[in-house]
């Protein structure tokens, strides 16, 4: 029963150690991705963008308090 074992633990052995290098090479392009992804994100939300957002926010806010004024019950 022992000796059957080692013969299996023989036969998994390379399918563990491909399986554990595809792992590494999927975790060094997860790496990679996220960099790139923060690198985006960075971009993006940079000072200009904050300030079209505020622009875009108080601009939403005047709208929505002349549509209150509208059809607000008097």
């Amino acid at each position: 029963m022992a000796r059957n074992i080692g013969e299996e633990l023989d036969k998994q052995n390379p399918i563990i150690t491909d399986i554990d290098q595809q792992m590494d090479r999927v975790a060094a392009s997860l790496r990679t991705n996220n960099q790139k992804l923060k690198g985006l994100v960075t971009q993006m939300r940079s000072s200009r963008n904050v300030c079209l957002d505020v622009v875009l926010l108080c601009l939403l806010l005047g709208i929505g308090a002349y549509m209150y004024s509208m059809f607000a019950p008097k």
